[in-house]
C-alpha cells in the first residue's frame, strides 16, 4: 500500500474517533447547544499580493462602521488579514482559496489578538509535481468566537494541519478523548507517531500553527 493511501487511512481513523466519541457524548447528554458568535468577520480578499482593504462590499463583521478589514502580505503567499475590535485569545477560522484556474489551496497559519484587532496570518500555495509551491491566491476568510465559555465537556471535534514541505500533519481532537497527535512521514512515506499527549479535559483546542 502506498505511504500516501496509508496517511489518509490514518488520518482518517483518528479522525473517526474523535467524531464518533463525540457523537456518543452527544447521544447521552441531548441536543446539542452551539454558543452564537458574539465576535465575527468575513472577507473575500482577491488582491492578496496588495496591501489595503479589500472591497467594502465583500467584507462584514460584529465591529462598530466605520472600521473595515485591512491586509498586507508577507513572504510569498502569504497575508495577515487584521479584522478590527474583535479581539480574542480563542476562535476558528476558516479559509478557502477562490478559483481561478489554477490548484491551488489556503490555509490559516496562526492567529491572535494584536491590539484590539485579529490578526490572521493566511498562505496559500500551488499543486506541483515537487513541493508545494507558495503563492498569492484570492481567498475568503471567515473568523469566529463567542464568550460563552470553554467548549462544553461531552463535546467532541478535531483539527488537522499539514506543514508544506515537512511531511507533518498534525491532529488535535478534544473531549471527550482529549488529545495531540503530531505524525511525520518516514522516508517511506508511511505515517510514523512522533508524540502523542494528552491534556486536562475541558481545555480550549488551538490549531497548530
Amino acid at each position: 500500500m502506498s505511504g500516501s493511501r496509508l496517511m489518509k487511512r490514518w488520518l482518517a481513523a483518528v479522525l473517526g474517533i474523535c467524531c464518533a466519541a463525540g457523537t456518543a457524548a452527544l447521544t447521552a447528554t441531548g441536543a446539542a447547544q452551539a454558543a452564537v458568535p458574539d465576535r465575527w468577520g468575513f472577507a473575500f480578499v482577491s488582491a492578496p499580493s496588495v496591501p489595503g482593504i479589500p472591497d467594502p462590499q465583500h467584507q462584514a463583521g460584529s465591529w462598530p462602521a466605520p472600521f473595515h478589514v485591512h491586509t498586507a502580505p508577507g513572504a510569498v503567499g502569504q497575508v495577515f488579514v487584521r479584522f478590527p475590535k474583535i479581539a480574542s485569545k480563542g476562535g476558528v477560522v476558516h479559509v478557502t482559496a477562490v478559483g481561478d484556474g489554477r490548484p491551488v489551496w489556503c490555509q490559516a497559519q496562526k492567529w491572535g489578538p494584536s491590539g484590539g484587532s485579529e490578526v490572521v496570518a493566511v498562505r496559500c500555495y500551488r499543486a506541483s509535481a515537487g513541493p508545494a509551491m507558495p503563492v498569492f491566491a484570492p481567498f475568503a476568510i471567515t473568523y469566529s468566537t463567542s464568550s460563552k465559555g470553554a467548549f462544553p465537556a461531552g463535546r467532541g471535534y478535531g483539527y488537522v494541519h499539514f506543514r508544506p514541505g515537512s511531511g507533518i500533519v498534525a491532529i488535535t481532537c478534544r473531549e471527550p478523548r482529549s488529545m495531540t497527535e503530531t505524525v511525520q512521514s518516514s522516508p517511506t512515506g508511511s505515517p510514523r507517531l512522533k508524540e502523542n499527549s494528552r491534556r486536562r479535559a475541558g481545555s480550549n483546542a488551538r490549531p497548530f500553527g
